[in-house]
């Protein structure tokens, strides 16, 4: 996934706005559908529920991607001939 960064100022609205460059270096066009990480310079930080929740949702999507790893057959470690 691509990633860029910018500074921007919220609007009255509470929209934001995106330097053109990088609208057209993305190919983006109206409707697409974008992540967007907020990183605030006024000194307010993420509370510790958002910050749980954004930890449980990484840990459910490693844990996802685990489970989809093919296991290879597992060696008895206690043979140190096998172990090896």
């Amino acid at each position: 996934m691509a990633a860029i960064t910018f500074p921007s100022k919220v609007g009255k609205d509470g929209s934001f706005a995106m330097p053109k460059e990088e609208v057209e270096s993305f190919a983006l066009h109206p409707g697409d559908e974008i992540t967007v990480r907020i990183e605030t310079r006024n000194g307010v930080q993420e509370s510790d529920e958002f910050a749980q929740a954004e930890l449980q949702r990484r840990a459910e999507t490693l844990f996802e991607e685990a489970d989809r790893l093919e296991r290879e057959p597992w060696i008895v470690l206690l043979d140190p001939h096998g172990a090896a």
